[in-house]
């Protein structure tokens, strides 16, 4: 099935067919649910309320999303974080991305440190508080746990392949019994005779300097932002994708490694049993830790 959610493209696959009503049902009551918490561009979503008021309680479904939040900062040494909403919407991106695709704005961004220690949870009570200054964007750790959970709720009825803006979770057998075929791209946007992967079980997602990309000042910036600077990202490498247990595992490590920016921090990933492929400013391709072999797409 093609979907769309969050004007992003999505995929759900089943290996059992007769379960795909099933599964298409679980998708969207899923990603309503998600939309509802964490979805920073409605007003009416919790995300968006407690940005404006600074307080409030926490209905279990943002409880969940923060605490998959949390633990993509601590993953990566807070390299993946939600409190860089601040220098996100100094340079530009206040809007939905196809309102800024492309466009070159004029801007004087004033941009610092992340401050994630301005954000106070306590679970107990379920309550949130921020600090003046901090913002929380629970986007890029969300979109990865809507696939795990998406896919860990079909997986008692089929095995599943569940895809939304270039992030998968795999759950079970493919519908031929074996590993499921995840097709690869510099761009996220996979195309006829790209290279495949096979997945058993597990997550895989990419982050890229190359898709969410506009004009400051006529200076390209792109939605990666460095939580030390403020900045956007920049260094060797263009695109990350890796492969781990869980969706929101790969999600944080291929978002911190364009942060890290550097070749040899690829072996962070690796350190941590997962895998990674990397796709550099002048072209190259590398890879860390057992990256699948890569097939081509027929």
């Amino acid at each position: 099935m093609e979907l769309d959610v969050w004007n992003l493209s999505a995929s759900l696959r089943v290996s059992d067919r007769r379960f795909n009503n099933d599964a298409e049902r679980i998708f969207h009551e899923v990603t309503t649910r998600v939309s509802r918490a964490a979805n920073r561009f409605d007003e009416t979503s919790e995300i968006s309320r407690l940005n404006a008021t600074r307080a409030m309680d926490m209905s279990d479904d943002f409880m969940a999303l923060w605490r998959a939040a949390d633990r993509a900062v601590t993953l990566t040494n807070g390299a993946c974080n939600p409190a860089v909403l601040p220098a996100l919407l100094a340079w530009g991106y206040d809007r939905d991305f196809s309102d800024i695709d492309h466009r070159d704005l004029a801007l004087s961004p004033q941009v610092g440190a992340a401050h994630f220690e301005g954000i106070h949870v306590d679970e107990v009570h379920g309550r949130v508080e921020l600090d003046d200054g901090v913002l929380l964007d629970l986007g890029s750790s969300a979109k990865a746990w809507t696939c795990d959970l998406i896919a860990d709720t079909i997986a008692p009825l089929s095995g599943v392949a569940v895809e939304i803006g270039g992030d998968v979770a795999v759950r079970g057998a493919s519908p031929d019994g074996g590993t499921w075929a995840i097709g690869l791209s510099d761009s996220l946007l996979v195309g006829p005779g790209g290279p495949r992967i096979g997945l058993a079980h597990g997550g895989v997602a990419t982050s890229s300097r190359k898709v969410r990309h506009w004009r400051v000042n006529g200076q390209r910036v792109n939605h990666v932002i460095d939580p030390m600077t403020g900045w956007p990202v920049a260094g060797e490498l263009e695109t990350v994708t890796v492969t781990a247990a869980t969706c929101l595992e790969a999600n944080a490590f291929s978002t911190a490694a364009l942060v890290w920016g550097h070749r040899d921090a690829l072996s962070r990933i690796s350190q941590h049993g997962w895998s990674a492929r990397a796709v550099c400013e002048d072209g190259s391709v590398i890879t860390a830790g057992p990256w699948p072999s890569e097939e081509t797409a027929a």
